[in-house]
């Protein structure tokens, strides 16, 4: 039975590694960031080992990264124990890869579901990732939320931000972890690459004075 546990364990370890990169090659290795806007927090991110390159020597940092994966790095990017999972969500299964990160995430309070579900395998938005950031610079932040979601409304496409993600994306954008784009917008709808999650972790940690 012992033997059982510890295989699934390890075989949880793999997957979860491959999902991220499932590459141990440094940073200096990776062939497509050269020249890429967020070579340089890429490379950080890669060094410390919170998010892993590709086999092939690549990163491929305008992929779409899922819900399930931000979780990860997240967590992996923090120096707490990570915490068994208690069967939080209908969709997530203890054992599987992403179980202990999505549990330590949830019960920081960074992460939310809808309806018991948290949908791993759904691409992470834009005002997805703002509001999980959002929620971790509040944590620590001694001033009020009230107000703050009119931060969103200097954006032209600020009738497409979903109300919910308002109030956390504020901390977010007030605090430079994440811009707009061209023409002002924030596209809050758009899935988000990997190289924009390794960003705004990044800045987060870089927020909080640990880069």
């Amino acid at each position: 039975m012992r033997f059982k546990k510890l295989a699934k364990r390890l075989a949880s370890a793999v997957i979860a590694f491959s999902m991220l990169g499932g590459s141990m090659a440094s940073a200096t290795t990776l062939s497509d960031i050269s020249g890429h806007w967020a070579k340089q927090n890429i490379e950080w991110m890669v060094e410390k080992s919170f998010v892993t390159g590709y086999k092939d020597g690549t990163f491929k940092p305008n992929n779409s990264i899922t819900r399930s994966e931000f979780a990860a790095i997240l967590v992996r990017s923090g120096t707490f124990d990570r915490n068994s999972y208690r069967g939080t969500f209908s969709d997530i299964k203890d054992g599987e890869w992403h179980s202990v990160f999505i549990q330590t995430a949830y019960d920081k309070g960074w992460i939310k579901g809808s309806d018991g579900k948290f949908r791993p395998n759904d691409k992470i938005s834009r005002a997805e990732m703002a509001a999980i950031m959002g929620r971790i610079v509040k944590s620590r932040s001694q001033d009020p939320a009230n107000g703050r979601h009119m931060i969103a409304n200097v954006f032209a496409d600020r009738w497409s931000m979903p109300n919910w993600s308002k109030d956390d994306m504020a901390y977010t954008l007030e605090n430079g972890i994440m811009k707009g784009g061209t023409g002002n917008r924030f596209l809050p709808n758009d899935s988000s690459t990997r190289a924009e999650a390794a960003t705004v972790i990044y800045n987060t940690l870089k927020f909080f004075g640990s880069v």
